[in-house]
């Protein structure tokens, strides 16, 4: 997610470097998304906001015994999780999921009043869909993994149905945009103020789609490790509609969860991909956002780092990434990648 959106950010011509402060939380947080049955009568099911855009696939794989739900990410489909699905299929039943607007598959309607994604209705719709999923599938409390804005949908879902499951893990998914902002502590006005400004009229001026499809390209090929699925990423990111892209990105852009943190109920781990070949600064400043950003997070909230890795962090460091998520699930202790530049020293 990091390494998409820094392209993106050059080409509107943001400067990249510090993070987002945490804003007062979104409105329709505070809605209930109540599932019937066991949890209680005081949830209701989702379709109760409205109709939901549902993911347009749902790939089942494994016979183990912990059920997990698979969010792909920013201009990916459920593939981006099907190694992992081979590796695993005997530790966990598996959902891996498309988020709608990718694949090939229609988006949600798209919001027909200006600024519409400050209220965020598609990630809010992937939140929904993702508790609908949970409960046309009869799952027994999953753990939620997500990867990039998949990421953030699962933290969505785990802060305002804690008791749907026991834990959810973000893979290069930040509670807060880390890009481009002035300040390290802005209020809720001035982040709006910076996407208003400074990203959204660089969409809205229109983009060549060939010229925003070579972007995503040379991002995925200029920063995998392992290049053993290089062209089908490719593949993927390039079919991604332009639209549906930059409106995920501008929902993601005005997020920032980090002042939530505080109220996960769940077991909450955030995987961060790190780049070893960055400079000392870079890499320091980025693990001080992430701490910065989960200072005040309740207990059981733990970010790992996994140098050497790109986005696609789960085939970059694929023993590694699955150890860690079979810990998490273990209620283990979690160990990241460590800089393998530092290892001499």
């Amino acid at each position: 997610m990091r390494t998409i959106l820094l392209l993106i950010a050059v080409l509107l011509g943001v400067q990249p470097g510090c993070s987002f402060a945490a804003a007062p939380p979104v409105t329709w947080l505070h809605e209930t998304i109540d599932p019937p049955g066991p949890l209680g009568p005081r949830y209701q099911h989702p379709k109760a906001f409205g109709p939901i855009t549902p993911f347009p696939h749902v790939e089942i794989r494994g016979t183990g015994p912990v059920p997990v739900v698979l969010l792909a990410g920013l201009g990916t489909d459920w593939r981006i999780w099907e190694p992992f699905m081979e590796r695993n299929e005997d530790r966990y039943t598996m959902y891996a999921v498309t988020l709608p607007g990718f694949g090939g598959d229609d988006p949600p309607p798209m919001p027909e009043i200006a600024e519409a994604y400050f209220a965020q209705p598609w990630a809010k719709n992937a939140a929904r869909a993702t508790v609908q999923l949970i409960l046309d599938e009869h799952l027994d409390r999953p753990i939620i993994m997500g990867h990039s804005i998949g990421g953030q949908v699962a933290l969505i879902v785990s802060l305002i149905v804690p008791e749907i499951t026991r834990g959810i893990i973000s893979v290069d998914g930040e509670p807060a945009f880390l890009l481009g902002m002035p300040d390290t502590r802005l209020t809720r006005e001035q982040r709006r103020d910076f996407v208003r400004n400074q990203i959204a009229p660089g969409f809205s001026r229109g983009n060549n789609p060939d010229a925003w499809a070579k972007i995503q390209e040379d991002t995925v090929r200029n920063y995998l490790y392992n290049k053993d699925r290089e062209d089908l990423l490719v593949e993927m990111v390039r079919s991604a509609p332009m639209q549906v892209m930059q409106e995920y990105i501008l929902e993601f852009a005005v997020s920032d969860f980090s002042d939530r943190l505080a109220q996960l109920q769940t077991p909450t781990l955030f995987i961060a991909p790190m780049r070893t070949k960055a400079g000392e600064k870079e890499k320091i400043d980025r693990e001080l956002r992430w701490y910065d950003m989960l200072d005040k997070a309740a207990e059981g909230t733990k970010v790992v780092f996994f140098y050497d890795s790109s986005s696609y962090v789960m085939d970059d460091q694929p023993t590694a990434f699955d150890e860690a998520v079979r810990a998490f699930v273990a209620g283990e202790e979690v160990e990241g990648v460590p800089d393998p530049s530092l290892e001499d020293e």
